[in-house]
Order: structure tokens, then C-alpha cells, then sequence
């Protein structure tokens, strides 16, 4: 696999500098009433209509049942995409009906929006700086600053960064209690607070009228927490890939460049295509990192339709199986190593 500069292509006369490239992405912001309104209608209408046949399955075609909650939870990744759409504003023009959709969809994918919405434009705005680490990133460490760990606290971040609690248990319960809490949200942030404390409501409303109108709930909440441990692993796993791959960008804030950053520290994940449509198009992030304003409908134009933007650094499904064992920053080398590299000290 071979990543080619995006900065530094002599040979190429179409090369803008990145700047330049910011400005050309401007002509794909416009939306599409039609095209959310359609995409909100092919998301959530197969969601209402698997749910019945999961549940009602499980006792008698348990096949049928895994299947629909592996649909089901690939649904659920691709409403809270959507609901990412709603943060950045680009889903529909009035941030009104932006805000409204996201806080509605968060009671689905069990994500407070405007608590989420806050922290997310933070990771936007330092994406790639060692300086602002920890707004809606996966935690990472420099080789430096884990060596200078002490050993208890190594090995929590180890425990941290392995896959099974990563994009596991501990996703899962990320999404389930963590969101549900406000112990490391400002005080001064009451609107992000009261988004947290709505949502929890709206779950407990809707689990409670499931628990008094349904005959089976306990069916309904296990195949629920079943659809809700794929869809939260795989979500963490979608915006872990889209910022560690071995050579990520990070720098001092010093060195930080915003367009850099976007084009350099974001990943263009190659997926089929009906995985693409199942993320809505959060695969080509570095599009999506330079400019937020662009609806995720329209990323695979502005792509196709750019060749600037083909030469960001791309990753198919398969290659970026390995990057899970990628845990910090080597920022002599600048690039992302293992533990065993670093044991191996290559």
C-alpha cells in the first residue's frame, strides 16, 4: 500500500495547496431536503420493521434472529451518523430541525446531542494536536508518556487499548453509562448537561412503555442489548480507523496545521459500497475532516469528482484489520507503533 503526499506532488499540475482545496469542497455544501428526508426514511423504517421479526424469531428461528440484529445494528450505526450529520449542521439548513432530529436519534443510539455535538467540534478543531487530546478521541499516548507511566497505570491503558474492551465491553458500556453521566461535563455547560439528563429520559420513557405495553419485554431487552453491543462496537471501531493508522498526523501545537490535520490525520476508508451506505459515507473523512458542511450524500462526489482528494491516504476493510494493534504515537519516529514494537524497540 503506497500513501502518497498530498502536500508535495511536483509532478502533478493539478496539485492545489490545501487551502485551495478547502475552498473547491464549498460547491458540494448545498443539501438536499429530498435526500435527508430519503435517508431518514430508508434508515429507520427497516429498523421498525426488523425489531418485530428478531424478537419474534428468537424462540423459534434463532438464525433469523441474529440476522436481523446484525441488520439491525448496522441501521443503528448508520441513524447515528445521521444524527452526526445533525451536529455539524449539514443534515438540514435550520439548526433547529438539526438539533431536534439529533436529540431524537439519541435516544436510539443512546448519545446526548448537544453534549456529544459539543465535544465532537472540539475533536474537529484540534484533530491531530498533542496539545488537545481527549475531546471525543480514543485516548492515545506518546512513547514518551507511557514510558513515564507508572506500572498500574500502564497497564490500565493496556487494558484500555485492547480490542476486546475497546471495541467491546467497554464501548458497550461507554454508550449504556457513560453517557448517561455528567461528572466530567462543565458546569458552565447547562445546555449540554440538560441534553444528557433529556436523553436518559427519553430512554427510560420509551423502556418503560415497552415494559407495560409489550407481552415479552424481557425478549425485547435482551435482543436490544444484543443489537446495541454490535452497534456500539463497530461505531467505536469506525472512528478509531478514521484517525489511527501508522502514519497519522500528530504535532505539537506549535507545528499543527487545521488542513493539514483534516487531510493528513484523516483516513479515506475504502469500503464496499454497501458499507459505505450503511456509514453514510463517514469513510471518506478526509473530505468530511476539511470541511464539516458537506452532507454526508454528497462526500463520493466531491470525491469522484476530484482527483486532489484520491490521494489522501486510504485503506481498504482488510488492511485496516491490522491497525488495532496500533497504541501510541512514537514522535520520533512519526508514526503509530504496538506495545511489541516498542518492546522489540524497532
Amino acid at each position: 500500500m503506497q500513501n502518497i503526499d498530498i502536500t508535495h506532488q511536483d509532478n502533478n499540475a493539478a496539485q492545489r495547496p490545501l487551502r485551495d482545496l478547502h475552498a473547491l469542497t464549498k460547491t458540494y455544501q448545498r443539501g438536499s431536503v429530498g435526500k435527508s428526508i430519503g435517508q431518514l426514511v430508508s434508515t429507520f423504517m427497516p429498523i421498525f420493521l426488523l425489531y418485530p421479526i428478531g424478537i419474534h424469531s428468537m424462540h423459534t428461528y434463532p438464525v433469523l434472529t441474529i440476522l436481523s440484529a446484525l441488520l439491525i445494528a448496522g441501521l443503528i450505526i448508520r441513524a447515528f451518523m445521521l444524527q452526526h450529520d445533525c451536529s455539524h449542521g449539514s443534515f438540514f439548513r435550520s439548526m433547529k430541525v438539526n438539533e431536534i432530529l439529533g436529540f431524537l436519534i439519541g435516544i436510539l443510539t443512546l448519545t446526548p446531542h448537544a453534549c456529544w455535538r459539543r465535544f465532537h467540534l472540539m475533536h474537529h478543531s484540534g484533530n491531530g494536536n498533542l496539545e488537545k487530546r481527549g475531546y471525543g478521541d480514543v485516548k492515545t499516548l506518546t512513547v514518551a508518556e507511557y514510558a513515564a507511566l507508572p506500572l498500574l497505570k500502564k497497564w490500565y491503558y493496556r487494558l484500555y487499548r485492547h480490542p476486546l474492551i475497546l471495541f467491546g465491553f467497554g464501548a458497550f458500556l461507554f454508550f449504556l453509562v457513560r453517557q448517561r453521566l455528567t461528572c466530567r461535563v462543565p458546569k458552565s455547560w447547562i445546555k449540554e448537561r440538560w441534553s444528557i439528563h433529556g436523553t436518559s429520559l427519553g430512554i427510560f420513557t420509551v423502556a418503560s412503555v415497552i415494559a407495560v405495553v409489550a407481552d415479552d419485554a424481557w425478549s425485547i431487552l435482551f435482543f436490544h442489548i444484543g443489537v446495541m453491543f454490535i452497534a456500539t462496537g463497530v461505531g467505536v471501531w469506525l472512528f478509531y480507523i478514521q484517525h489511527q493508522f501508522p502514519d497519522a498526523y500528530w504535532k505539537d501545537d506549535s507545528d499543527w496545521r487545521f488542513h493539514e490535520a483534516a487531510l493528513e490525520g484523516s483516513s479515506f476508508y475504502d469500503l464496499p459500497r454497501v458499507l459505505h451506505w450503511i456509514t453514510a459515507n463517514i469513510g471518506y473523512h478526509h473530505i468530511h475532516h476539511l470541511n464539516v458542511n458537506v452532507p454526508n450524500y454528497h462526500l463520493p462526489k466531491c470525491y469522484r469528482e476530484n482527483d486532489e482528494f484520491k490521494r489522501a491516504k486510504r485503506f481498504t476493510l482488510r488492511e485496516s484489520l491490522k491497525f488495532s494493534r496500533l497504541k501510541l504515537w512514537d514522535e520520533r519516529k512519526q508514526k503509530m507503533v504496538s506495545f511489541h514494537a516498542l518492546k522489540k524497540g524497532s
